[in-house]
């Protein structure tokens, strides 16, 4: 058996109260790639879709407030204008 295999694991373990105040430690969380299309895709995607829609169409923003009257009014018909 060599020195390494019978060292001891435990050893290399600093308890939270030993840590020096030195010693920067930052743990990075893990995030797999199930959490990230959770978090980044499917999190309100009808709204991301929506205002997706709306950026390439402005029209759909207010359209469906608008007074058709006033596009009847807008509208000439070909041929000459009757009078009555």
């Amino acid at each position: 058996m060599s020195k390494l295999d019978s060292k001891d694991v435990s050893d290399e373990v600093v308890a939270p109260s030993e840590r020096s105040a030195d010693s920067l430690e930052y743990e990075v969380p893990l995030v797999t790639e199930l959490d990230w299309i959770k978090t980044n895709i499917t999190n309100d995607i009808l709204g991301k879709l929506k205002r997706y829609f709306i950026g390439i169409f402005p029209i759909l923003s207010w359209i469906y407030r608008y007074n058709f009257t006033w596009a009847l009014g807008g509208i000439s018909l070909p041929g000459p204008p009757i009078s009555l």
